[in-house]
């Protein structure tokens, strides 16, 4: 009895570390009941079924969050970018001016 309690523990704990990334939504039991009609699944199969769909759909938006997230800090670093290019022509800009301001001075002498 002990034997198959820690085989047990130890399948069940394998399952949670490397089950973690797959997606619900690509389970296979899952995928099948999809295409089946509604009306032919059993009680368990329609439990299993909508678990699987509230699953998915929270998996489908915390990856949307992801991807939001990841386009708002790709966002951030171009506006930094470009921040520093309208900085670096402003400073451009000042020197042009100041060497044009330096070439009137001088040129009457």
């Amino acid at each position: 009895m002990k034997m198959f309690l820690a085989i047990f523990f130890s399948s069940l704990a394998l399952i949670l570390i490397y089950g973690q990334d797959e997606s619900p939504c690509e389970d296979s039991l899952f995928v099948e009941l999809k295409n089946k009609p509604t009306p032919t699944l059993s009680y368990r199969e329609y439990e299993y079924f909508i678990t699987f769909t509230k699953r998915c759909a929270e998996y489908q938006e915390s990856l949307a969050l992801q991807m939001d997230t990841t386009i708002v800090a790709e966002d951030i670093k171009e506006h930094k970018s470009n921040s520093l290019d309208i900085e670096e022509f402003k400073l451009l800009i000042k020197f042009i001016g100041t060497i044009v301001l330096l070439y009137s001075w001088l040129s009457p002498l």
